[in-house]
């Protein structure tokens, strides 16, 4: 097991990190205060029920990364780029997102008026007031479960949040850049095939995306 495989949580308490790079994490539940992780690269991060408080991520770069019902309060984001993050209950007072970019950016059930240079007139951000519901037909929701068998997606709540319930949020989401049939084709084309862990949206999406030729015509 190397060092990446070992690094499962980002617990950074009044100093600088040692490293700026992080790929394909799942640090749930991390413990960061006055952490410092200025011009640092996040990609597809899920930063699931974790606190970093009063921590500083100027500069830095964060793709495909998920605060889910995070703590993020007293955060500074100055000149952050985001592009395809997700924010789900997230406390973000006090937060500074001066100079900040958005790209795919969403913010659900997130008081966005707690945080300074924020607001949903900003390019790039999307405001969902309300976790959505869906009607899931018969067809796409045995899809849905077939990607059950395979632990690589089940383990990280992608698709689903427990034993009866669905994780309607990623799958509405899923929903708007994949026509139905085209997603059940693909999820059981996933189920199948995925051999990575699936940490976040992003990455189930890049995954669906990339395979597309080989099971759309299924």
């Amino acid at each position: 097991m190397n060092y990446r495989d070992r690094f499962s949580r980002l617990n950074v308490f009044h100093s600088k990190c040692k490293r700026t790079r992080f790929e394909y994490k799942f640090f749930s539940k991390s413990r960061s205060f006055r952490g410092i992780f200025n011009s640092s690269i996040f990609k597809h991060v899920n930063f699931k029920g974790s606190i970093m408080t009063s921590c500083t991520f100027s500069k830095s770069t964060l793709y495909g990364v998920e605060f889910l019902g995070s703590n993020l309060k007293q955060t500074s984001f100055k000149g952050v780029n985001f592009e395809r993050v997700i924010f789900v209950g997230v406390n973000l007072t006090d937060c500074n997102f001066r100079g900040a970019k958005f790209k795919d950016t969403i913010f659900v059930n997130t008081n966005i008026k707690k945080a300074k240079y924020l607001d949903a007139n900003i390019p790039g951000i999307r405001i969902i007031n309300k976790y959505p519901t869906l009607n899931i037909s018969d067809s796409l929701y045995k899809a849905i479960n077939e990607t059950r068998k395979n632990p690589r997606i089940l383990n990280y709540k992608v698709l689903h949040l427990g034993l009866n319930k669905l994780n309607n949020l990623n799958l509405y989401l899923l929903l708007e850049k994949f026509n139905e049939d085209d997603l059940i084709r693909g999820l059981y084309y996933a189920a199948d095939n995925v051999r990575v862990n699936i940490y976040t949206l992003s990455c189930l999406e890049d995954f669906l995306l990339k395979y597309k030729h080989k099971y759309v015509m299924l």
